[in-house]
């Protein structure tokens, strides 16, 4: 964040600056004085005097070891897919902390000459995006707590086409069981898996994941996305939430749903400032972890749900470029298309895009006991736009990276 000086006034403009203002401004001093008639003191006059209050010590949740991290690989990527942004988001899943968030396009705050809005807001909280197939494992998680399905339950995948819902997948898929239709991102698998549940148990899944709600990460605004109730769904809308298409979501909320994926089922809230310290006392406050909701019924979908995706990242799955070699990684590419709204004055229809996409992949890792949730998700690359192609490989070096950093013992 930044501030701007308005008639030697602080003004707040954006980021941590905007969001904890009152605690790191302080407050000036007064000094009132008592005159005689030639304007000299007197010493036993009325006088007042109000010492200067500095402001507040603010720490935050971010590690600056991997913030450089994240910033670095991140400018790896924009250098070879030259897209119009990128983000990159890392969580503790078991408090909420936020461990690093960088975006591209940036700018260095004492170089205002690279400071456009389009560099200066924060996207990762204001932007929205549809998240594609990163929804299959949330929505297949649900179906799994639910007992709607098992891991071994088995539907048609329709060989790539299902005519009836007019869905495609990029391969060929004929009867496949709910793990493999995860593990190899089948859009009318995880439709089918979705109808079955009913659109009044999806949507109140959904909404227990935390999508359409802000997070509680203390940064204004927040864009909540759109979910839309049952009631507005039109006969598609079932078979296109679940894989991430006609809802959307901010890049912060799908960060922590995947926590609640990671954490055996709960639902923290997002924290950015980890403790506040008065620089005149000395004594420090450490901002309250808030307990967070419980998403799962049963103890055992969440070993379900991890065991499904770490076989994304294995052999016959979509993203085996983020694998690591000495530990096991869950997580879930997508790719989505953007969405072009109708432009009367252009003549132009509502559509999909069959050129821009969002390139995703978010995970954790160790899967089993992660050290970090990882999102990394590119808006319009150029060159490729896979998720498991493009954001992949960037989720891999940042965890590379990070874990040896955390010095968290090899865990296959």
């Amino acid at each position: 964040g930044f501030i701007n000086i308005d008639r030697d006034q602080e003004i707040p403009v954006s980021g941590v600056e905007r969001a904890i203002n009152k605690d790191v401004l302080g407050s000036e001093g007064k000094i009132v004085l008592e005159r005689d008639r030639k304007g000299y003191t007197l010493i036993y006059g009325d006088n007042e005097i109000d010492e200067t209050v500095n402001g507040k010590n603010i720490f935050l949740t971010v590690d600056a070891q991997i913030q450089m991290i994240v910033e670095d690989e991140l400018d790896k990527l924009c250098a070879k897919y030259s897209p119009k942004a990128a983000y990159a988001i890392m969580v503790n899943p078991n408090n909420g902390n936020i461990m690093a968030m960088a975006q591209r396009p940036t700018f260095n705050p004492n170089d205002r000459s690279t400071m456009t809005p389009a560099a200066w807001r924060n996207r990762m909280t204001t932007d929205v995006f549809e998240p594609g197939s990163t929804m299959k494992p949330i929505v297949i998680a649900s179906a799994l707590d639910h007992r709607v399905v098992t891991p071994n339950t088995k539907f048609d995948c329709e060989m790539g086409y299902w005519a009836e819902m007019k869905l495609r997948d990029s391969h060929k898929m004929g009867i496949s069981t709910v793990t493999r239709i995860l593990a190899e991102s089948s859009n009318p698998g995880t439709a089918k898996i979705a109808i079955k549940m009913g659109k009044i148990l999806l949507y109140k899944s959904l909404r227990r994941f935390g999508f359409g709600k802000p997070t509680g990460i203390p940064l204004r605004p927040e864009a909540t996305g759109n979910l839309r109730k049952p009631d507005q769904w039109d006969y598609l809308s079932i078979s296109r939430f679940p894989i991430g298409q006609g809802m959307s979501v901010s890049p912060m909320q799908l960060v922590r749903a995947y926590c609640a994926l990671a954490n055996g089922g709960y639902l923290v809230n997002l924290r950015l400032v980890d403790r506040v310290q008065d620089t005149l006392t000395g004594k420090i406050e450490k901002k309250k972890i808030i307990t967070p909701n419980k998403v799962f019924l049963r103890k055992e979908t969440p070993k379900e749900i991890i065991a499904m995706m770490k076989l994304v990242t294995q052999e016959g799955g979509t993203a085996k470029r983020a694998a690591l070699p000495e530990y096991s990684v869950a997580g879930k590419t997508g790719t989505s298309q953007k969405w072009i709204p109708t432009d009367k004055a252009k003549n132009i229809r509502g559509h999909y895009s069959q050129t821009d996409f969002f390139a995703t992949f978010i995970g954790f890792v160790p899967a089993d006991k992660p050290a970090f949730v990882l999102a990394v998700i590119v808006d319009e690359p150029q060159g490729n736009h896979y998720g498991g192609v493009v954001a992949a490989p960037t989720f891999r070096e940042i965890s590379r990276r990070t874990l040896a950093y955390l010095n968290v013992a090899p865990a296959k």
